[in-house]
């Protein structure tokens, strides 16, 4: 496969930030489209050949790198997620809604057992709600909780 011809590239996007590689859809003379990671100093020739004449524009321009999002962990231990709350602020609002006349036994009971913490619990989301905390707070304190050593 080292002699084939570049016809074009479309969909070029950098795979990383430094620029040294990219995704792309290629065709070859005589060939359907096709994906294709383009890496620079690639061994291959049509692989060199085809990094640096995207790199250098001839397909237009590069998608550029987004870094995917963090990934939101689903468990963290009851104590980092605590000590989340308590480094943002949030543990006296979370207690109060624990302490609330309202709040039910089971979410009380919940919040005073649990050794772990499930992203999907419907008494933390009871909590959260009390609170005034989003969704999108929940995933932040998860990811901050986990990096947590407790």
């Amino acid at each position: 496969m080292s002699d084939l011809k570049i016809i074009t590239a479309t969909d070029l996007k950098w795979t990383n930030a430094a620029h040294t590689s990219f995704d792309c859809t290629v065709t070859f003379e005589g060939l359907d489209p096709m994906p294709y990671h383009a890496v620079q100093g690639d061994i291959v020739a049509h692989g060199a050949e085809l990094f640096s004449r995207g790199a250098a524009g001839e397909f237009g321009a590069i998608a550029e790198y987004v870094t995917p999002p963090t990934p939101v962990p689903q468990t963290v231990s009851a104590a980092q997620g605590g000590i989340a709350l308590i480094n943002a602020s949030l543990m006296d609002a979370v207690q109060a809604a624990v302490d609330a006349a309202e709040t039910p036994a089971a979410v009380k009971w919940a919040w005073a057992h649990a050794q772990d913490w499930e992203r999907s619990s419907p008494a933390l989301a009871y909590l959260a709600d009390k609170a005034g905390i989003t969704s999108a707070q929940m995933d932040s304190l998860f990811i901050a909780a986990a990096q947590i050593t407790a």
